[in-house]
C-alpha cells in the first residue's frame, strides 16, 4: 500500500503496483468519489470485487487511461 505521508498519489508512483484501492484511485485521477463509483458501475473503469470490496487492476487502468478517447 502506498505512505499517504508523504504526497499526493500519482500515475508515476502506481506503475509497479498490481491493484489500488478506490480511494488511490480518487486521488490519482483526482474525481470525485461518485464519478468513480458511477464510472465503475458502468463498467468503464477496469476493475474486480473481491466480496464487498472494489480493486482496481493497474495494468488495465493504464492501458485504459492511455487508449484512444471519445467526446461525448
Amino acid at each position: 500500500m502506498y505512505n499517504y505521508n508523504s504526497r499526493e498519489l500519482t500515475l508515476k508512483d502506481i506503475e509497479n503496483l498490481v491493484t489500488i484501492s478506490v480511494d488511490e484511485l480518487i486521488e490519482v485521477l483526482n474525481i470525485g468519489r461518485s464519478s468513480v463509483y458511477n464510472a465503475i458501475k458502468r463498467n468503464e473503469i477496469p476493475n474486480r470485487k473481491i466480496g464487498k470490496r472494489i480493486i482496481i487492476p493497474v495494468t488495465p487502468l493504464l492501458a485504459w487511461l492511455n487508449s484512444d478517447c471519445v467526446s461525448v
